[in-house]
């Protein structure tokens, strides 16, 4: 047999392994303070033999001692590295390669001290404040070799503190409060314009350094959002010239987008607010109460790494566990266009915003119980080849860019028109060369209030082709700018399962609560040509926010927030780019714009995909979307529920019905009494969509849910539809099963 014969029995028995799920919340491991084989503490030295009574000071020298024992013959079992509490501030980020790789029977774990809480930080204190005007405080930071400040968060003993802007932040509407809109922009023809005007009395006053500012604006189609230095401008022309535009249409700088001018000291005018001059290294800042006191931390953050399990060998690390620890205060880097293309912020892959936690090529690696708190990029990143981890039980919160971002591929996806159609012999060649990300297990996380550089990144991001029998479940993610979890690209078949997601586009538009962008499909790959399913999760008040302020008699005196359209233009599971086999099974989705489902965004062509026994409620334009166009075939939508309150809210929206195999034994209640309305039928009509041959055995009536107004949506026993055939969801396992984030 030959070597490559060999290997590729070998790839096709790893490609015919079932997928890794975690039916149960993973243990974590159990450890006596004294269990430990090494000890690490801020206090600590690295010249200690690094025991309990002297431990190290660094995690990196803890790191080569266990090297240096993992080299030597010895018994089978974990070794353990201990971290005491109190927070470690690493000149670099901290690299494990495949030196460093346990295995199963014996594990690397590093993990906290019981009941203290080690803290990873990428920041560096400021300190010799002096008075500079009022009650602003200024500190000049130390000029170093190589080193270009450029940090857009400040954090006062751990809390972040608003970057100076105008309009001010909003506390009683954070997410749509505090924005100006764009008047015109200059030049009226241009297709990529790079000035605006703002409207008659949002500024006054004079800047004097204007080029220290940026403007953060949600550009185009609320698509993204992005950071635009400023160049030039002119008060009495009221316009801002901003050094780098956009080319896409969809992202473009329009009429009516919102956005605001950070980091000018003529702006630092509220307790809590600070701005950097780069050039002269100076710190302005503004405390809350009677300033900065001895014992207060006034922080920034210089890394934009902390730890990286990566190894460019070709051998993966392994079996490296990380439990119980706080990362925090890194940079981010966010926006990073790549060079080709300086003027694309991509919305199709995620973009490089910095990492505080990175794997690459790895197995069998575990994050477990860590909280990851307003790091400036993603919290987890795994980029290139990852299998058979499990990022479970952490707590993410203030992320700038995505929590947990798998990302297998980079490459420039417009290169392809259209993107899926005649393209297989190139992807088939794409995917020989690409790694694959197989058998990951996220769950049990909680994620909140991510995206703040960011927004485009969603709470969970998976962009890859070669991406299969992953596992994302019992995930509470909510309060996002965007996505609760975005799959682009490619991918075989994954399982979205028992998350429990809500609060969710709260800055952008055209988007869902779990949102699939598939532009790469082989349909002859028996792993490639699958989908994913989606099942039993909940998915709730899935907003959106018009890309267009809305205009008035005095604009300028409107505040942003009664200005902005929303809820606009969302889903609760949202296939845009002809998904083919997906499976949406068994969720239950609550409060959203445009549809509890949809199949046919972008080019509107899904196949073979399987809507059933799913719950909707509550939409306010459609229940579901089968708004599916000519080149769709196959799908199927049976055995759901749909209950709305709204009597100008429609059943269904419907385009091209040849697409739609079958829509029968489901269970629709307009609880308004209204008859029911679908859109893109002659007449809008009940009877004419069922002489069409749809819904022959579906019946118009109450599903009798147990409780809806307290939301208890199980069915009772004489409901209609388990006459049907439908299943009772699983309500009681959609959320977490264990708590988040370490333990105390």
């Amino acid at each position: 047999m030959t070597f490559r014969l060999m290997f590729l029995l070998l790839l096709v028995w790893r490609l015919a392994l079932p997928p890794v799920r975690a039916e149960e919340p993973i243990t974590l491991w159990e450890r006596a303070a004294d269990g430990a084989a090494f000890y690490v503490a801020p206090s600590g030295n690295d010249q200690h033999p690094g025991s309990l009574e002297q431990p190290f000071r660094t995690l990196s020298r803890a790191r080569d001692a266990v090297r240096a024992i993992n080299q030597q013959d010895r018994q089978p079992g974990p070794i353990v590295v201990m971290l005491r509490g109190g927070t470690y501030q690493p000149d670099l980020s901290v690299v494990f390669s495949d030196r460093d790789s346990g295995s199963a029977e014996s594990p690397i774990v590093y993990m906290a001290y019981p009941g203290e809480r080690p803290v990873l930080s990428g920041g560096r204190a400021a300190a010799d404040w002096q008075p500079h005007k009022g009650r602003i405080l200024v500190a000049e930071l130390p000029k170093q070799e190589n080193q270009y400040y450029r940090f857009r968060t400040l954090f006062l003993n751990g809390q972040r503190q608003i970057r100076a802007r105008h309009p001010n932040f909003d506390p009683a509407h954070p997410w749509d409060g505090g924005w100006a809109f764009i008047a015109e922009t200059l030049p009226v023809d241009s297709a990529t314009p790079a000035t605006l005007r703002w409207e008659a009395g949002v500024f006054s006053g004079a800047w004097a350094n204007p080029q220290h500012g940026e403007l953060f604006t949600v550009p185009g189609l609320a698509w993204i959002n992005d950071f635009m230095p400023i160049g030039v401008t002119d008060r009495q022309r009221r316009t801002i010239t901003v050094t780098r535009t956009h080319v896409p249409p969809w992202s473009r700088l329009k009429k009516g987008n919102r956005f605001r001018v950070e980091n000018l000291l003529e702006h630092l005018d509220q307790p809590g607010e600070w701005c950097f001059n780069p050039d002269a290294r100076r710190l302005y800042f503004w405390p809350p109460g009677a300033g900065v006191s001895a014992g207060q931390s006034v922080t920034f953050p210089v890394l934009d790494r902390l730890i990286e399990v990566r190894s460019t060998s070709g051998k993966p690390v392994r079996h490296i566990h990380f439990q119980g620890l706080t990362f925090t205060q890194t940079l981010t880097v966010y926006p990073n266009p790549i060079a080709k293309h300086p003027g694309y912020i991509d919305c199709n892959r995620p973009n490089s915003a910095g990492y505080a936690f990175l794997m690459e090529n790895a197995e069998h690696c575990r994050v477990q119980g860590c909280r990851f708190d307003q790091v400036g990029g993603d919290a987890i990143r795994l980029h290139g080849y990852n299998a058979y981890h499990q990022i479970v039980q952490n707590e993410i919160v203030g992320a700038g860019a995505q929590a947990i971002c798998l990302a297998d591929l980079d490459f420039w996806p417009y290169d392809f028109k259209p993107i899926w159609r005649g393209n297989d012999a190139r992807f088939r060649a794409m995917s020989s060369r690409l790694p694959w990300a197989i058998g990951n297990v996220i769950s049990d996380n909680h994620i909140h209030h991510c995206g703040l550089t960011d927004g485009f990144g969603a709470a969970i991001h998976f962009h890859g082709m070669n991406c299969r029998d992953n596992v994302i479940s019992h995930n509470l993610i909510h309060d996002q700018p965007h996505h609760a979890m975005y799959f682009s690209m490619g991918f075989g078949r994954n399982y979205i399962e028992y998350n429990d997601v809500h609060t969710l586009c709260l800055v952008m538009a055209d988007a869902g609560g779990v949102y699939h962008n598939r532009w790469c499909i082989l349909p002859d790959d028996p792993v490639l040509n699958r989908h994913s399913v989606v099942r039993y999760n909940r998915i709730r008040d899935v907003y959106g926010v018009a890309p267009y302020g809305r205009q008035g008699d005095d604009p300028a005196a409107t505040p942003s927030h009664e200005r902005l359209e929303k809820p606009h233009f969302t889903w609760g599971i949202y296939y845009d780019n002809s998904p083919r086999r997906a499976q949406v099974y068994g969720n239950l989705t609550i409060n959203n714009v445009w549809g509890g489902v949809f199949l046919g965004g972008g080019y509107s062509q899904p196949e073979d995909c399987l809507v059933e026994n799913n719950i909707m409620v509550e939409s306010n334009t459609y229940q579901f979307d089968a708004a599916v166009s000519a080149g769709a075939a196959g799908n199927r939508w049976r055995r759901n529920i749909v209950y709305y309150k709204s009597p100008t809210a429609a059943l269904l929206r419907a385009r091209d019905t040849n697409g739609i195999a079958e829509c029968d034994y489901n269970v629709y209640f307009p609880a308004s009494g209204q008859p029911l309305k679908l859109v893109g039928v002659p007449g809008e009509s009940w009877q004419q969509w069922r002489e069409m041959g749809f819904d022959q055995h579906s019946v118009v009536a109450d599903p009798l849910f147990v409780d809806p107004a307290e939301g208890d949506y199980r069915l009772q026993a004489g409901s209609p539809a388990l006459q049907l055939g439908f299943e009772q969801l699983p309500f009681d396992r959609m959320g977490p099963r264990a708590p988040a984030g370490p333990r105390p």
